[in-house]
């Protein structure tokens, strides 16, 4: 009975759970998050500043059905008026992606830019959420300014797009956001 009431702190007992690997991964690279949620589906949440804004990581890991759910979620939410024409940009943004895709709530006008998996019978691995963490930053940087042209801007989605891509892409490389110690993680 007594063993049931102690928790383990060890970092084998930590990483034999998805989000205990997650959680893990984060600490080891000195990122400053939150955790919330119930056991079999924990959630992390940390703020982040990238190149063209600041928004929050959240990383949900479902025990029970073995997957993990990686997102940018926008601190703002888009008036009604302006949902159409968003839902038509991410649309248009999501087609011919291989990994990774934007969504919108239309009950609150939420955004997000996710990527998820299943690990079906292996372990989490460092490249596997580095990968993932990297995706959604760059998915929403590299969208935020367009996007935002279409929010509050009102600009034209596919205009928006195609200016979009007829500049630079940021690098592509998560070590380019600002440090730790002065990031908004």
């Amino acid at each position: 009975m007594e063993k049931n009431l102690q928790q383990s702190t060890s970092p084998e007992d930590k990483s034999a759970t998805l989000f205990g690997r997650i959680s893990e991964w984060f600490d080891k690279n000195d990122w400053n998050y939150n955790t919330y949620g119930e056991e079999e589906e924990k959630s992390l949440s940390a703020r982040v500043s990238c190149s063209n804004g600041k928004w929050r990581l959240v990383v949900r890991a479902s025990e029970e059905l073995r997957e993990s759910y990686f997102w940018s979620t926008l601190d703002i939410n888009v008036p009604e008026d302006r949902r159409m024409a968003v839902a038509e940009f991410i649309t248009r943004a999501n087609y011919g992606k291989r990994i990774g895709f934007f969504e919108m709530d239309w009950r609150d006008g939420e955004i997000r830019f996710n990527i998820s998996f299943s690990i079906a019978d292996g372990a989490l691995t460092d490249v596997q959420i580095e990968k993932a963490v990297d995706g959604v930053l760059n998915g929403m940087d590299r969208h935020f300014v367009a996007l935002m042209s279409v929010v509050y801007g009102g600009q034209d989605p596919l205009a928006a797009l195609t200016e979009m891509n007829t500049k630079k892409a940021p690098e592509n490389d998560m070590t380019k956001l600002e440090a730790p110690s002065t990031a908004v993680h």
